[in-house]
């Protein structure tokens, strides 16, 4: 086997593996173990390399005894290459490398590229390529973490998105059901202002329809005309109001409540017709001071009107004893217009009354218009809110 190694015309390298042992001394055949597999070191380098095992100790013993620097033994392998060239790697090394490292090494110096012969086995060049593979290993497990890594932030933040949407979503539900709840709330509001007017106007027109009855029943008895022929003086109800608001309601009633309240208390000396209450709706006086204006109406106007031989203005006299701005009519370029003459009259019963005189309150943009029912003696509120149109007016608007 020497001579083979030595023969100068070999083309292919060989590789002795030894068996484990110790003290550079072969193992016998009960102990003999491989750390390269022989059969398939050989299988794996066919045409390239041909591998030799001792089948007992003697050959290794000859060849560690005629030629030491060709020894092989303790699990290690030694490669020969033509022209006595030689590579060795011991048990400690394989070990240290494992043996998948190792059999990759021969792999690669002896089928992929046969320039690696000379440099292949140099140790550190072994564990350079050991090294560099386990480096490369890192790295590729390094990165399939941080892939792995990517991959869950990116779901992550998809999941977290969608569950940001949902919330917006959500969010813009709950503000759209408010939104609607407060319109339904303010619609609400609405109707129930609504409903408390109609049901104030109710209870007026009531409580003037049992004054009229009251009034026809009296009439039918014979009762009536007797009171149309005297001064009916102010009863002990009416001797009761006060000539201004008490301080406690000027904050908690409307224009609407002090017609109504007039409208039963002097209900035997005014009339409120049911177009005061309509503008009374937009009327931006103060309650006060549309008390006060009533006061005067039910109270000094009836009394001047119904005085059988009066003589003078009355409405002079309404100014001079209640200290309010009163005008007796419009003039000629209104009574000019019988388009607009027509909202200064109304009818109560067949008795045509006409409401251009009016005061004038402390908001010019305001008037009260009242006319005298002669059939009923009373004085009648036909107007409670903003200006009425006139001559001067008209081209205006």
């Amino acid at each position: 086997w020497l001579e083979r190694v030595y023969d100068e015309n070999r083309v292919l390298p060989y590789i002795l593996i030894s068996p484990l042992g110790r003290n550079g001394q072969a193992a016998g055949e009960e102990q003999r173990r491989f750390l390269l597999d022989p059969t398939q070191t050989a299988d794996m380098l066919l045409g390239n390399a041909l591998v030799f095992y001792a089948a007992d100790d003697t050959p290794l013993d000859v060849i560690n005894r005629k030629a030491p620097d060709f020894a092989c033994y303790d699990g290690a392998f030694h490669v020969y290459y033509p022209g006595c060239r030689h590579r060795w790697m011991g048990a400690e090394e394989i070990e240290s490398l494992g043996r998948k490292t190792v059999m990759l090494f021969l792999r690669r110096a002896f089928v992929e590229s046969m320039e690696r012969y000379d440099r292949f086995f140099v140790l550190e060049d072994c564990r350079r390529l050991s090294y560099d593979q386990r480096h490369q290993q890192t790295l590729n497990d390094m990165q399939k973490r941080h892939q792995t890594a990517i991959q869950a932030m990116k779901k992550e933040r998809m999941a977290l998105s969608e569950y940001v949407a949902m919330l917006e979503e959500e969010l813009d539900r709950l503000n759209k059901d408010i939104d609607d709840s407060v319109e339904i709330e303010k619609l609400l509001e609405s109707e129930n202002e609504k409903l408390r007017s109609d049901n104030r106007m109710l209870s007026t027109e009531k409580e003037n329809l049992e004054v009229r009855l009251q009034i026809a029943e009296e009439t039918v008895n014979g009762q009536y005309e007797g009171r149309r022929t005297a001064e009916t003086p102010p009863t002990d109800a009416q001797s009761a109001v006060p000539a201004t608001m008490p301080p406690e309601l000027e904050n908690s009633v409307t224009v609407t409540d002090v017609l109504t309240y007039f409208r039963i208390a002097f209900a035997d000396r005014l009339i409120i017709d049911g177009r005061a209450f309509r503008s009374a709706k937009d009327c931006k006086l103060p309650p006060a001071e549309v008390w006060k204006i009533l006061y005067a109406l039910g109270t000094r106007m009836v009394d001047l009107f119904r005085q059988e031989a009066n003589s003078g203005d009355i409405y002079r006299q309404l100014k001079l004893d209640t200290g309010l701005d009163v005008s007796r009519g419009e003039g000629n370029k209104t009574h000019k217009n019988h388009k607009i003459m027509k909202q200064y009259s109304l009818t109560l019963g067949g008795e045509k009354v006409n409401i251009e005189p009016h005061i004038r309150p402390s908001d010019n943009n305001q008037r009260v218009h009242f006319g005298y029912s002669a059939a009923e003696r009373k004085v009648v509120i036909g107007h409670c809110g903003e200006h009425l149109d006139n001559g001067s007016t008209i081209g205006l608007n």
